[in-house]
């Protein structure tokens, strides 16, 4: 994305594609739409409007807990909560539930409660106590709950995040485990910026959508614009509300490099492609290799992820970890790739971080320091670039200038063509 008009085709695109949303309102506008939501049309709309605000859903509408104790609005201040409505004699149900104990049981302060109805709840807790799932269950009371949640047809999925707002209403089953990695490593603070965060969002989906005609004219999407713009000073890094860093023992394989500038530069790299522009864009550098197994899952996660966000991201490979130039560049040339790569030579690099292990990625702010340290493969890697993006000042600089850059044009082409009528 190099202009506000391809980030129109990223935000305004789905709605483009989909008539049923393509008018929405501010309450209605998704955040984050790579985590998928069920539903259409007008469903789907309310289903929207009900996120980034308190659910109204209470937890004494819930009765017979069992395996935890009961969830009360003392217990899940300040933690992710995640509300499955199910039923115990559904297949899709019984899975389900057994996927969710599990991710309760990697997530310690993640709070989980499946939801059963009013009827057959001894056919809930003795399936439960049968297959051994340990997962806290609870029987709804008078079909209040289920109902203030909108739940149409079990199973359903919500998420609550550390701020007491519904963030996800109703998301599909392969979306949960980014959902819940998403919620689990943000902070209170981060959760709480959330509405202000759609709100911004929401008000450059118009702007974009307004200016979509005047522009086609004159800037071709994806195309880079250079402005100027004023680098944000120091204090402004401070107050951003950073997604927390990774834990040290997740970074397996090299120093952990986190909050702090990159120990190397790239004096002394090879390019395979074009050196990249990165001034007011988070930068990813990716430490990879043709022989590593893992490589071929993370590239296309990658490829997607520079093409999603282009003008605010810019992905660096980094290889020579115990191959050579040649066998990097055959590579090169028998595969497409969109982020730039270069090649260590005499592995100065992978020496200065001691890396011995891929894959592995450092996550720059546009200030050059390294938010985040890790395996791309973690769950919730999207959304950790996607709100290191959102909270960095200089990229926010960066797009003002290019808002600016696109009004200006828009009115040199308006004045134009009011003087050829």
């Amino acid at each position: 994305m190099k202009t506000s008009l391809a980030r129109f085709s990223v935000l305004a695109g789905i709605a483009l594609s989909c008539p049923a949303l393509a008018q929405k309102s501010e309450a209605e506008f998704a955040l984050n739409q790579s985590i998928k939501r069920e539903g259409e049309g007008a469903a789907r709309l309310a289903a929207n409007a009900s996120e980034l605000l308190p659910p109204k859903a209470k937890w004494a509408d819930l009765t017979d807990w069992s395996g935890g104790e009961a969830i009360t609005p003392e217990l899940a201040q300040g933690r992710p909560v995640l509300v499955l409505t199910w039923t115990a004699w559904a297949p899709a149900s019984q899975k389900l539930v057994k996927r969710v104990a599990k991710l309760a049981e990697a997530n310690k302060d993640l709070l989980v409660v499946a939801v059963h109805s009013k009827d057959n709840f001894d056919a809930a807790t003795k399936w439960v106590t049968e297959n051994n799932v340990k997962i806290r269950i609870a029987r709804e009371a008078d079909g209040s709950f289920i109902k203030a949640l909108a739940s149409d047809q079990a199973p359903d999925i919500y998420l609550i995040d550390r701020a007491g707002n519904l963030r996800y209403a109703d998301i599909e089953s392969e979306s949960m485990d980014a959902a819940v990695a998403e919620l689990v490593a943000e902070t209170k603070e981060v959760a709480a910026s959330k509405p202000a965060e759609r709100t911004a969002q929401y008000k450059q989906w118009l702007e974009d959508r307004a200016r979509s005609q005047t522009t086609g004219n004159q800037i071709r999407p994806g195309q880079a614009i250079k402005v100027p713009f004023e680098k944000p000073d120091a204090g402004q890094y401070e107050k951003a509300l950073w997604i927390e860093k990774n834990k040290a023992e997740f970074i397996q394989g090299a120093n952990d490099m986190q909050l702090q500038a990159l120990p190397f530069n790239f004096e002394h790299v090879h390019w395979f492609t074009e050196k990249p522009e990165t001034n007011g864009k988070i930068v990813i550098v990716d430490f990879w290799a043709t022989w590593a197994p893992t490589s071929k899952l993370t590239a296309p996660l990658l490829d997607e992820m520079q093409r999603s966000f282009r003008s605010d991201l810019q992905i660096i490979g980094i290889t020579g970890l115990t191959e050579s130039r040649a066998t990097v560049q055959r590579w090169m040339n028998a595969n497409k790739t969109e982020p730039a790569h270069c090649y260590d030579n005499q592995e100065k690099i992978i020496k200065a971080i001691n890396l011995n292990t891929i894959p592995m990625v450092a996550i720059l702010s546009t200030d050059g320091i390294v938010r985040w340290q890790g395996n791309p493969l973690t769950p919730g890697f999207r959304q950790i670039v996607e709100s290191t993006i959102n909270q960095d000042p200089g990229v926010a600089a960066r797009r003002k200038a290019e808002r600016e850059f696109i009004r200006k044009s828009d009115e040199a082409a308006k004045g134009n063509a009011a003087k050829g009528n």
